[in-house]
């Protein structure tokens, strides 16, 4: 995957996110020099769950809020991002849907000052439907067909639309079925696509009639449909009841697979086991066998790359390093089990000379009759 790829899908992730977060301006005016409290309602509903809070004061002074009435300015909890003046600006974040009332007091920047009245603001949210998408497997996505899942923030009044893009400019419906808040759909990478970074659209009216767009989760995703390049540099290396692979792949690989046979020409049937390292010992191995191996890389998306050039090795009977004989490699390990099995023969025969020269009596006299033992001499010197 390359990184302008990655960049310019945390680019678009960060644009949705702020888009989502502008705040709605409810600004009001504060005379200080009234004696008694009072309350302002803010007539727009608001559709936004950010809410910059704006207080003008007539002189300077300092400002504090809180959401309980009657408390002191010194015990109020809150206090404003920008307070020394005449505007006193607050943003209030994850606000729910309803009615919201804060209550201020202000402070002259005098000596001796006492405090303000109480103003009392109050205004309600109404927030237009949202939603949030999710796939059936995280991206980046290959080619294929993917579950998609739309989940709306309230009931809406008819079936949600939702559109995907793969350049940001034309989208394609994707047909929807569900109820309630919970839609599913199906969504389309074509083996073409290549790198990408692919984008939802949303619209849904709730039952009030308002309408959304808003997408607060799963807004972009990556599309990755390329292969990795082919696994060049496999080796194998025979060792004592096991065969030993090695690699060097720099691209960036997510796992290999590795295919083995008994005989030549491996393919894509003969898949044998999956590794994240850049080697693997096979030991279930029968001695003496040759094994023949391909290694593909495998992507972060799924996607497999072709099958390496063919490399074969036999697992030996021992842990031996063996000079180059220009012997057929399928060969080597029955060459190895024949020397063992001589080796074998050999101990047997030491072991029946031993076996008669500790006889005694009749059977002594017997085997030197037979000349066994000058019989077992010329079998162990040929």
């Amino acid at each position: 995957m390359k990184k302008e790829v990655l960049i310019f899908a945390l680019l678009l992730s960060v644009m949705a996110a702020g888009f989502a977060s502008a705040s709605s301006l409810v600004s009001v005016s504060f005379d200080l020099s009234q004696e008694n409290d009072s309350s302002i309602t803010y007539g727009e509903i608001i559709d936004s769950s950010s809410v910059l809070l704006e207080v003008q004061t007539n002189v300077e002074a300092v400002c504090r809020y809180s959401q309980t009435s009657g408390e002191s300015f010194d015990s109020m909890p809150g206090t404003f991002d920008i307070s020394a003046g005449r505007v006193h600006r607050k943003t209030l974040d994850n606000l729910g849907e309803g009615t919201h009332e804060y209550f201020v007091r202000c402070r002259e920047l005098v000596e001796n000052a006492s405090d303000s009245a109480q103003l009392g603001i109050r205004f309600t949210i109404s927030l237009p439907v949202s939603a949030v998408v999710r796939l059936s497997r995280d991206p980046p996505l290959k080619e294929g067909i993917y579950e998609v899942e739309l989940e709306t923030s309230k009931l809406v009044a008819q079936t949600p639309s939702l559109s995907y893009s793969l350049d940001g400019v034309s989208y394609t419906p994707i047909p929807l079925s569900g109820s309630g808040r919970l839609w599913k759909g199906y969504l389309i990478i074509p083996k073409d696509a290549g790198e990408k970074v692919g984008s939802f659209q949303f619209q849904g009216v709730d039952l009030a009639g308002q309408a959304g767009t808003q997408i607060s989760e799963g807004a972009v995703f990556i599309v990755d449909t390329l292969p990795p390049d082919v696994v060049e540099s496999v080796k194998a290396e025979g060792q004592e009841n096991a065969i030993k692979l090695t690699w060097n792949f720099e691209e960036s690989a997510d796992k290999f697979r590795i295919y083995r046979s008994t005989s030549p020409n491996v393919g894509k049937a003969d898949f044998y086991v999956e590794t994240e390292e850049q080697s693997y010992v096979d030991n279930n191995v029968e001695s003496g066998k040759t094994y023949y191996y391909k290694v593909s890389a495998v992507d972060e998306a799924g996607n497999e790359g072709r099958l390496s050039p063919e490399v074969y090795a036999t697992a030996l009977l021992a842990n031996v390093s063996v000079e180059p004989t220009g012997l057929d490699p399928s060969l080597v390990g029955f060459v190895d089990s024949f020397l063992t099995e001589i080796d074998s023969v050999s101990l047997d025969i030491e072991r029946a000379k031993l076996s008669f020269s500790s006889e005694k009596g009749k059977k002594k006299e017997i085997f030197e009759r037979l000349k066994l033992s000058r019989e077992i001499d010329s079998i162990e010197s040929e």
